[in-house]
């Protein structure tokens, strides 16, 4: 399924077409200029205290996608959740960090269809 993380660092473009850097990482800078002089010389890296707080997954994913409610469960156009996790173009995303879960020890397949896409 698509990534979906709220710890990120990815540049977008505002409602002024003027291209903005979010920082959602939490990495220690002292600006943008700063920031890229770090990323590109890999030199005093460093989180700061209340970035590793900021979640690196949700925690209702799960139940969401498997809810079988008449919704669509995951789609291209999906606008929910922090950026950049919303699909509305216009975003770079140039880091992300991840959650890692266990195998699942158990899965089950449905597959759902239908006669027409009409209503």
């Amino acid at each position: 399924g698509p990534a979906y993380t709220e710890r990120a660092l990815y540049m977008s473009v505002d409602a002024n077409g003027k291209v903005q850097l979010t920082d959602t990482l939490g990495l220690e800078n002292d600006g943008t200029a700063d920031l890229f002089k770090r990323l590109e010389t890999g030199e005093n890296l460093k989180e700061t205290p209340s970035g590793s707080k900021t979640p690196a997954y949700n925690a209702n994913y799960a139940k969401s996608v498997t809810k079988l409610d008449g919704d669509c469960s995951r789609f291209n156009a999906d606008t929910s959740g922090p950026a950049p996790n919303r699909m509305e173009g216009k975003v770079l995303i140039l880091a992300t960090v991840h959650q890692s879960f266990a195998e699942a020890l158990s899965t089950k397949t449905l597959w759902v269809s239908c006669g027409s896409f009409e209503a």
